[in-house]
């Protein structure tokens, strides 16, 4: 019996173009996430950067059905800035079109939020940073820290 086949020559040019092309997968699938980091706030709450055009405010991990690790989401995006102390969040919201950040987005003036870290309640949002301290204030919350950017932190500088 005779077998029929083929057999097609792989060139130089074909190994090159072959061996790139793995690497090009290789080092576009496995990224470590640098970019993305989580800061840590009081009672397991965290500042969230999803990516550059989504950070938030979750907390409360929990496994859902299908055992996958989730958190509740407090602040949605885009938390510009936070501040707290050892109970409470400040943050700072600029309300996104979509899902991420636009250019567009961040000539919008910013919503305010507080958060109880001991007890799940935020208040807000407030329209106006006035309105924030006024709240700040009914609520007797004092020692809050300086505002801090999420512009301003990446994967090296936020504490762990």
């Amino acid at each position: 019996m005779q077998q029929i086949g083929f057999h097609i020559p792989i060139g130089a040019f074909s190994k090159v173009f072959l061996l790139f092309m793995m690497c090009m997968c290789l080092l576009t699938s496995c990224g470590d996430g640098r970019g993305d980091w989580k800061y840590p706030l009081p009672n397991g709450y965290t500042v969230f950067r999803v990516n550059s055009g989504n950070i938030v405010i979750n907390g409360g991990e929990y496994r859902d059905v299908d055992e996958f690790t989730c958190s509740t989401i407090y602040v949605e995006n885009y938390v510009a800035a936070f501040c707290y102390n050892d109970r409470y969040v400040g943050a700072m919201q600029i309300e996104c079109e979509g899902f991420s950040l636009k250019e567009s987005d961040r000539t919008k003036p910013p919503v305010y939020y507080i958060l109880d870290t001991e007890n799940g309640t935020i208040y807000g949002s407030f329209i106006s940073e006035d309105e924030y301290l006024q709240a700040c204030d009914a609520l007797k919350i004092s020692n809050m820290s300086e505002w801090i950017q999420t512009d301003d932190l990446n994967y090296a500088n936020v504490p762990s």
